[in-house]
């Protein structure tokens, strides 16, 4: 019997984890829950649940996931008080604090992936590390994603979600060479023309647009 796959934001966590730290991390400047929270939104639309009407995110599925990081942001979108395009919900929800990273990080760790580790900075200030229980599932993870990147197998959309989160959050390097990712730009561009695969360019589109507005430094300012 195949095991069911570990959704998007799953995954993605799992990638942004530094192992030998036991913290979340993207590059400077980039906060994580601008890129978990994107992830839980493209979820949704892999699933059905969000379709875009008339340049509106609209929860066209409101039957619970039974993942608490996914229903909380489809919750938000349901009883939004004004319609919002694809873009402005992805900087609404870098501000939103809905503790996406941390959702998603406890059901890692009720799911035995994960274990918290209780721990003290220059022994005085308390932290909890979080530390690979099964260090088999990220490695399933990755070789699933460059065997389909690169080729060797068909590609399904969350994958390409998956890659086009990593590459934007600065992790890319860490999984693939020069040489591999300038094969990948290749059949990027292949893809982009086929209509499997709209959404996800789509999506990777509008998460890379509301990074440049929330990376500068007036982007609080920025009316969602």
């Amino acid at each position: 019997m195949q095991k069911e796959r570990l959704s998007l934001p799953e995954e993605f966590s799992l990638l942004l984890l530094v192992q030998n730290s036991g913290y979340f991390r993207g590059r400077i400047f980039q906060p994580v829950e601008f890129f978990t929270a994107a992830s839980c939104m493209m979820e949704l639309f892999y699933r059905g649940k969000l379709k875009e009407i008339e340049q509106s995110v609209t929860v066209i599925d409101s039957t619970r996931t039974g993942l608490s990081f996914l229903d909380a942001v489809m919750d938000t979108i349901e009883r939004a008080n004004k319609p919002r395009n694809l873009f402005k919900w992805f900087i609404y929800f870098s501000n939103k604090r809905l503790r996406t990273r941390q959702r998603i990080a406890d059901h890692l760790v009720r799911r035995n992936i994960l274990r918290s580790v209780e721990t003290h900075i220059f022994q005085v200030f308390p932290v909890t590390r979080l530390m690979e229980v099964k260090p088999t599932v990220r490695e399933e993870i990755v070789r699933n994603m460059r065997e389909k990147m690169l080729d060797f197998a068909p590609l399904d959309e969350q994958t390409l979600g998956l890659f086009f989160l990593i590459k934007q959050s600065g992790r890319v390097k860490q999984y693939f060479s020069k040489n591999e990712l300038t094969s990948i730009k290749h059949t990027l561009y292949r893809l982009q023309h086929e209509e499997a695969h709209v959404l996800s360019f789509r999506l990777a589109k509008m998460v890379n647009k509301a990074y440049k507005i929330i990376a500068s430094p007036r982007w609080e300012s920025y009316g969602v």
